[in-house]
């Protein structure tokens, strides 16, 4: 919602403020119009839920190659939109200093090498340390394997707990003539 107010509708992002409302019976997101340093009032029926799994995964998405095959583009858009899509991800990260982020790259069954997964992880580990400050020794890569598609999965881990992916795999690979 932030990234549309300021990329499609040309708000300042100084002047856009996020709140977690907390959990309420549904999802929904909610604009308010306030006076500076000042907050809206919580809802009603938002509850507290602080309960929290070791391990589990935030969110997923997809990646295609340019023209050029060392640039990956985050898809369905250019990369400008991979700091809104991110951003819920390191604040996350940025609200618990302890938790481990990790990022798991699956390249695209039908003809990526290992090298796409690695330009994958780079670029958005690259990104969210450079764009979000996020401490460097929190992120951990893993390249996933294989996927019908390039995807990206980001997940969380609380301290003590460590992520294990098994690989989909695609033993035999049948190519269009």
């Amino acid at each position: 919602m932030k990234n549309y107010l300021t990329e499609s509708r040309g708000l300042g992002p100084e002047r856009i403020v996020i709140v977690d409302g907390g959990v309420a019976s549904c999802l929904s997101q909610e604009l308010w119009i306030v006076p500076p340093n000042s907050a809206p009032k919580p809802r009603e029926d938002a509850y507290d839920n602080s309960y929290r799994p070791s391990v589990y995964k935030f969110d997923d998405h997809y990646y295609r190659i340019g023209n050029d095959p060392a640039e990956i583009i985050y898809w369905p858009t250019a990369p400008a939109n991979l700091v809104g899509y991110l951003e819920s991800f390191a604040e996350t990260l940025l609200k618990d200093r302890k938790l481990i982020g990790y990022l798991v790259a699956f390249r695209q069954a039908s003809h990526d090498n290992p090298q796409v997964t690695k330009r994958m992880l780079r670029t958005e580990r690259n990104f969210l340390i450079r764009e979000f400050r996020i401490e460097p020794w929190r992120l951990k890569t893993v390249d996933g394997g294989y996927r019908p598609w390039r995807t990206m999965e980001l997940w969380i881990a609380q301290p003590g707990y460590r992520l294990i992916i098994t690989s989909y795999r695609i033993d035999r690979v049948q190519r269009r003539r």
